[in-house]
C-alpha cells in the first residue's frame, strides 16, 4: 500500500507544480497585456511571456506515456531559454530609453540567432546560447542598476542563476527540474513587478 501511495505522490506533485507554473505565466501574460501595454501587441516582452506560458502548457504532455509531443517540448524549452531574457532585455532598454531602438533590438537578435540555429540545424550551440544570455543578462542587470530599476536587475540575476547553476547542469533538455521552474516563476514575478512599476 505504501508503494502505491508513493507512486501517486510522484504523479500528483509534478502535476500540481505544473498547474502553478501555468497559472503564474498566464497571470503575468494577461497582466502585461491589459495593464502595462494597454493591449498593444507590439512589444518584445510578449515573446518572452508567451514562450514561457506555452512551455508551461506543453509540459503537461510529459505526464502521459505517449512521447509524440517530445519534439515540441524540446523546441519550446529551448525557445524559452534563448528568447525570454533577450526579449525582456530589449523591452527594458526601450522602456528606459537607454539607447537607440536598433541597439536595443540586438539583444533579441542574439537570442533569435541561437533559436533559429537550433530550428534549422537541430543542434543546440552552447556558445550561442551562452552569448545571448550573458550579453542580455548583464545588460539588463546593469541598466536596471543604473536606472534604479531593481526588478529588472533582479529578474536578470534570477534568470542567469537559473540558467548557469540549474538548467545548464541538466544532462537532458527535458529533465524534470522543480528548482528551475521555481526560478523561472520568480523571474516572471520580478518582471511583472518591473512592468507594473514603470
Amino acid at each position: 500500500m505504501k508503494c502505491g501511495g508513493s507512486r501517486l505522490k510522484e504523479l500528483i506533485v509534478p502535476i500540481v507544480l505544473s498547474v502553478q507554473f501555468a497559472v503564474i505565466h498566464l497571470y503575468c501574460l494577461l497582466t502585461y497585456h491589459t495593464q502595462v501595454t494597454d493591449k498593444d501587441l507590439l512589444h518584445f516582452a510578449y515573446v518572452g511571456y508567451t514562450t514561457m506560458f506555452l512551455n508551461s502548457l506543453v509540459n503537461f504532455t510529459s505526464f502521459g506515456t505517449d512521447e509524440s509531443f517530445c519534439e515540441l517540448r524540446l523546441l519550446l524549452d529551448y525557445a524559452q531559454l534563448t528568447l525570454a531574457l533577450p526579449c525582456f532585455t530589449t523591452e527594458v532598454w526601450i522602456a528606459n530609453s537607454v539607447g537607440a531602438n536598433e541597439v536595443a533590438v540586438l539583444h533579441a537578435l542574439f537570442g533569435l540567432s541561437a533559436f533559429f540555429f537550433y530550428v534549422l540545424m537541430e543542434y543546440k550551440r552552447q556558445d550561442l546560447t551562452d552569448l545571448a544570455l550573458i550579453i542580455s543578462g548583464l545588460s539588463s542587470l546593469l541598466v536596471g542598476l543604473i536606472y534604479a530599476n531593481y526588478f529588472a536587475s533582479g529578474a536578470a540575476l534570477v534568470y542567469l542563476v537559473g540558467y548557469f547553476f540549474v538548467k545548464r547542469k541538466q544532462t537532458c533538455g527535458l529533465e524534470a527540474s522543480g528548482a528551475y521552474n521555481y526560478i523561472m516563476a520568480a523571474n516572471q514575478i520580478a518582471l511583472e513587478e518591473n512592468q507594473n512599476g514603470s
